[in-house]
Parts: C-alpha cells; structure tokens; sequence
C-alpha cells in the first residue's frame, strides 16, 4: 500500500511537468506575485525617503529660521498695583459724589463682569457732568510705585537685551495716560491693555479677545493674551526670547504665571493678593516658573544688577 501511494504521487507530479500549459500560468503568476511584492517595497522604500526629506528640511529650516531671528529676555509689566502705587480705576471712585456710590463700586468688584463694571462706571460718570479733562487731570495726580520709573529707565540702557511689555486688564486710555506724564510710552514694544475709546465725550469699554478659561475675569484672559504676544514677536519682528520675566501682584496674574516655564521667572509684589494666594493658599505648587517677590522698583532693580 505504501509504495502504491509514493507511485501515485510520482504520477501526479510527472502530469504536472507534461502540462506546459499549466507551468506557464503558474510561472506568469509567480513572476506577478514578485513583481508586486517589489514595487510594495519600492513604493514602501520611496515614501519613508519622502518622510524623511521632509523632516530633514523641516528641522534645517527651523534651525535657520532661529539663526536668522534675535534673541532677547522678555520683561513683562502689570500695571495696576505693580508700576501704578495703587489700581487706577479704583481710584477714579471718588470722581463720584456720594461715599455709597464709592463703596458700591468696590463691592461689585468682587463678583461682577470686569468689562461691564467700567462701562457702567463711565456711564455714571457721563451722567454726572464729569468730562474726560477731569478723569484725566484726576489720573495725573496718581502716584507711581516707589522705584518704578527707575526701574525703566535702568532697563531702558538695555534696550537691545530686553523687550518691555505691559500686559493690564486696565482700559488702554488710562494706563497711557499715566505713562505719558513721565514720557514712558516709548519704552515698551507692546502695551496690552482692555480696549477703550472716547466717543461723544464719554469713555467706552470694549471687549477685547474671545477665550476660554476657568480662571480668568471674561475681561481679559493674560495666558491669551500672552500666547498671541510671542506668536507677534516671532513672525513680524522676527524675536524669540530664551527667558520672561512678569512682574506683578495680583490674582489675575496666576493664569499666565502657572502657564510660564521652569526657566521664566515671576516677580511678585509682597503681601498683595497673589503672594497670599502661592504662599497662603498653597497655590504656588501649581507653578514651573521660579518665583521671587518686592516691596518696590528697587528691589528689582537690585536683582538685575546680579544677574547681568
């Protein structure tokens, strides 16, 4: 039985090699076969080349986009309670007649929209006959922080080592307004403020971006803010910086501090709400960023004299 077996399958392979026919067809499909295998491999081959083409250029050209751009340290200045002594809108209160409207101003700053607050402010203010001449001649007798102006001007002599930024979620007419009695406009690259305006004699309050964010007021979100800033200074002045300093003093100052790197640094103003806030609160755990603290400008001051 078993030699019947091996003679059988002798038999079919000797039909097999008298079938030209056959061997023919399956010699064309093998051929197939390999030539598709090969062009899978060629197409495979071609492709991973192509990908990494692409890598090589993206990484050279970034690398040649950096060699081309300056490179600078971005100071960052709050405004209010930080370069002004104390907050310029919630001084403007005793533009107001009555010491229960003054007051009521300050308890709606607790829980109201931050935007809409100033509106309805300035719209009262409108009511009462007081004009933009005695907002303004009241907002020149507000005082700096103690060493402030020396502080700019000792970063102005490093103009070409630091770009200066101020980033409020006070109205742009005010904090210009403080900045022109000294002459201090020019000194920052960019002055980031909640958009304001004078129509019909009366100051108007607008909505500046549109965000999401847990933390912040609906008036301003400084992370935002912030993020639109460096993409600016990188694709129209063609400045990366490889370090930011932000010097402030309040709550609405965490969102952006928590959102800054572990070689960034915040300056934070001693015994004012963010200080109690890290340290009281626990809420310094949250940050990367290194954190240093003042009483004044020259404080600061000081610190950039070690470090240059």
């Amino acid at each position: 039985m078993k030699e019947n077996k091996e003679d059988e399958e002798e038999l079919i392979d000797l039909d097999d090699q008298n079938n030209p026919k056959q061997n023919k067809e399956n010699t064309i499909i093998h051929n197939s076969k390999t030539k598709n295998t090969l062009i899978n491999i060629k197409t495979v081959f071609l492709f991973i080349t192509f990908l990494s083409l692409i890598i090589i250029i993206f990484f050279f050209s970034e690398g040649l986009l950096n060699k081309q751009m300056k490179q600078k340290t971005l100071i960052i200045f709050d405004f209010d309670k930080t370069l002004s002594l104390k907050d310029v809108f919630e001084e403007q209160r005793f533009l107001l007649p009555s010491k229960e409207e003054q007051e009521e101003i300050m308890e709606k700053l607790e829980y109201e929209n931050w935007t809409l607050l100033m509106s309805s402010f300035y719209e009262r203010i409108y009511e009462l006959n007081i004009t933009i001449k005695d907002i303004n001649n009241y907002i020149d007798t507000l005082e700096y922080t103690p060493g402030m102006i020396e502080l700019l001007q000792y970063l102005e002599k490093n103009k070409n080592k630091y770009s200066l930024v101020i980033l409020s979620a006070g109205h742009y007419l005010q904090v210009v307004r403080m900045l022109q009695r000294f002459n201090l406009t020019q000194l920052f690259d960019e002055i980031i403020t909640i958009p304001s305006h004078v129509e019909n004699e009366k100051i108007i309050i607008t909505q500046g971006h549109e965000y999401n964010c847990d933390i912040c007021n609906v008036g301003q979100c400084k992370t935002f803010e912030y993020n639109l800033l460096i993409d600016k200074f990188k694709k129209k002045k063609k400045i990366i910086f490889d370090k930011v300093y932000y010097i402030c003093d309040g709550l609405n100052d965490y969102c952006l501090a928590r959102n800054l790197k572990e070689n960034d640094e915040i300056f934070i103003r001693k015994g004012f709400s963010l200080y109690k806030g890290l340290y009281e609160q626990g809420m310094i755990k949250n940050l990367s960023c290194k954190v240093d603290s003042w009483n004044d400008g020259f404080d600061i001051i000081k610190y950039f004299k070690k470090v240059e």
